[in-house]
């Protein structure tokens, strides 16, 4: 959707566009300080905490912006991903029905902007398995990706000081030594 969103738009939307969003009242928004600039500057290389943001705050500020059909898809993802980023259910029958409802609407608003979307996306096939997967595993927020990310700096460091001939190896080593240290501080067993 934010690809989408982003190259319909002319260099005096993109502004317009990032002097909104940098004027949202994150009060109570569980997002980082927000970045607009940057996040359009970067908008091709964006991580999950900017795309969480964009869908909570990206309906209130692009209706006169986009046709009414994506101004559809906007609300409906935004409203899944509020959905979907919940630590707790407290009545989990009545939250997987009000799930599959807003699941439903947002295949339909996909449907009518681009039908090809739900069969290209990998991430829009899942969406119907993520029922299942709540009702066995419990809040699907739990399984976020986001928390390894950050090991990429670490995989990338120990690549750079790497002498290249073989950097699968040496960050093998790097972590094996990491490892071993952090064993060797916490004074644990090992096994």
């Amino acid at each position: 959707v934010w690809y989408m969103f982003h190259t319909s738009l002319n260099d005096q939307q993109k502004a317009l566009f990032v002097v909104r969003l940098q004027s949202t009242d994150l009060d109570g928004l569980t997002v980082p300080p927000l970045r607009a600039a940057y996040m359009m500057q970067y908008r091709n290389n964006l991580i999950g905490k900017h795309f969480k943001t964009l869908m909570q705050t990206m309906a209130f500020h692009v209706q006169d912006m986009v046709t009414p059909v994506q101004f559809d898809l906007i609300k409906a993802v935004g409203e899944l991903g509020a959905m979907l980023w919940v630590h707790e259910i407290d009545n989990m029958e009545q939250y997987l029905g009000d799930l599959d409802i807003i699941i439903g609407n947002t295949f339909d608003a996909f449907a009518a902007v681009d039908p090809t979307k739900i069969i290209k996306k990998v991430k829009l096939h899942l969406l119907p398995h993520i029922i299942p997967d709540i009702r066995r595993f419990g809040p699907i927020i739990r399984n976020s990706t986001e928390g390894f990310e950050c090991f990429n700096a670490v995989f990338r460091l120990c690549s750079v000081y790497s002498n290249g001939q073989a950097p699968s190896r040496d960050i093998a080593q790097k972590f094996s030594g990491m490892d071993r240290m952090k064993h060797i501080l916490s004074v644990s067993d090992w096994f």
